[in-house]
């Protein structure tokens, strides 16, 4: 398998960030009712799987930053 360059993984993180930012904007708008903590794992899951481990473990610390804001603003 072919490795990704630098810049294609970089490309990946930030499309995974922004995954997660929609899912933390729809988990804000759900409210108390609904808990989308599940949903963050889908970008978590695709960032890991193609940009490797350490961009994954930012962005699971990342999803878990925009989980909490969307509990204390709701």
């Amino acid at each position: 398998m072919r490795e990704l360059t630098e810049e294609r993984q970089k490309l990946i993180f930030l499309a995974g960030i922004a995954a997660a930012g929609v899912v933390a904007g729809l988990d804000y708008l759900t409210g108390i009712r609904f808990s989308l903590a599940v949903i963050y794992l889908l970008p978590l899951y695709f960032v890991t799987l193609k940009a490797g481990r350490g961009f994954g473990l930012f962005l699971a610390m990342v999803c878990i930053g925009l989980q909490l804001a969307a509990a204390h603003f709701t």
